[in-house]
């Protein structure tokens, strides 16, 4: 159980790291990219699956182009990114949450070996995304920004870890 604990643990700070676009938002009230374009009232959850290309090719974006990026233009991709993978970051906090109720550890155990296969391609292209970030000047600011990783969280609906209350 420690082990899985550890790794959803891990899996949450992976993701908390990462997201990308090509270029900032234009300053029109249109959302920059179709993600975006959800009611606020339907929030992330609305997307019911991740699909590993859409993250694919936000970091194939990030490895080619993002030399040339701008702080603000990691910043917008690491939004895209977490926009995409956020049903699944809603997903483990659900998860997590069941692992309190001591009736429900097994299944809940079940649902997280399922919840780490099906996201284990995902994962492996946030690592690669992190990867590029961190070997530019631009992306490792725009990766080290905890509050506007948090901000864009707490915008989609993700739990934060400063949201909790202290146990």
């Amino acid at each position: 159980m420690k082990k899985i604990l550890l790794a959803a643990f891990a899996l949450v700070l992976t993701l908390s790291i990462v997201s990308c676009k090509d270029k900032p938002a234009e300053s029109t009230d249109q959302p920059a990219t179709e993600a975006e374009a959800i009611p606020e009232s339907a929030g992330a959850a609305a997307v019911e699956t991740v699909n590993p290309q859409d993250v694919k090719s936000l970091v194939d974006k990030a490895q080619t182009e993002g030399a040339k990026w701008s702080v603000d233009q990691w910043k917008a991709c690491i939004k895209d990114i977490l926009t995409v993978i956020a049903p699944k970051m809603i997903e483990l906090d659900a998860l997590m949450e069941q692992l309190k109720d001591p009736a429900k550890i097994q299944e809940t155990m079940d649902k997280m070996k399922v919840y780490e296969q099906e996201f284990q391609p995902i994962n492996e292209l946030l690592a690669t995304f992190r990867k590029a970030a961190e070997s530019t000047p631009n992306g490792k600011i725009a990766i080290e920004d905890i509050d506007y990783n948090k901000q864009v969280k707490r915008e989609l609906g993700i739990k934060v870890e400063d949201d909790a209350p202290a146990e």
